[in-house]
């Protein structure tokens, strides 16, 4: 609920009110986003590991959402998405909205996916690179203690548990060195929690062709 509560209202940066930052409900500022496949953009890139899978080429935009279920209509092991767009495209407001959608959801009905909302650049607290298979369990303790909300990671972890796990921000990694550890990590998550699906987001300008080999046979990419 907490996290409810920080998700749904954005900080608007310059307005006061009360000598306070002034907030206001995402429900009354958000605008639908809709993401285009990056094979529709991306021509250089031919019929190479970067392009979409045979039968998912779309020129159709779509929500996230629904780019998530294509994902898992996908023949191969795709358990994800990647979503890349310029600073101030929506690429972090859109991840809080889907987060707030999902989360009612949950709310009505535990058996539907639980999302989880990760800043890439909290991550470094704990050491990209000392990152080990099977830690996305330890990063979710480790966040919801900072929280104060110790145990949380037994609790999410479940067995059968089925979750969105939404990275924001591989950008924000101002080492190459650490994306391209953050990607192969999050690459052997997604091949671990087969049950889980995964979300990446990154501007252009930090997601080369390097990042986007290693998280191309797991993340299909789209853009905003």
């Amino acid at each position: 609920e907490r996290r409810h509560e920080d998700y749904r209202e954005l900080r608007i940066l310059g307005l006061q009110a009360q000598d306070r930052d002034h907030y206001m409900d995402l429900d009354d500022l958000f605008v639908e986003l809709d993401l285009v496949p990056s094979s529709i953009r991306a021509e250089e890139f031919g019929q190479d590991p970067f392009a979409m899978p045979r039968g998912a080429e779309s020129n159709e935009p779509v929500h996230l959402e629904d780019a998530l279920k294509r994902v898992l209509s996908l023949p191969g092991l795709r358990r994800g998405i990647s979503i890349t767009g310029l600073p101030g495209t929506g690429k972090s407001t859109l991840l809080k909205k889907t987060w707030c959608e999902a989360y009612h959801r949950w709310q009505k009905n535990q058996t539907m996916p639980l999302p989880l909302l990760i800043p890439c650049a909290t991550l470094q607290h704990l050491g990209i690179s000392s990152l080990q298979p099977g830690d996305l369990r330890r990063v979710v303790e480790f966040l919801a203690t900072n929280d104060g909300f110790r145990g949380l990671g037994d609790i999410v972890f479940q067995p059968n548990a089925a979750l969105w796990v939404l990275f924001d921000g591989l950008d924000e990694l101002r080492s190459p060195a650490d994306r391209e550890a953050l990607a192969r990590w999050l690459v052997g998550e997604s091949e671990r929690w087969t049950r889980f699906l995964f979300v990446l987001t990154s501007r252009p300008s930090a997601w080369g062709p390097r990042e986007q080999r290693i998280c191309a046979p797991r993340l299909v990419p789209f853009e905003l």
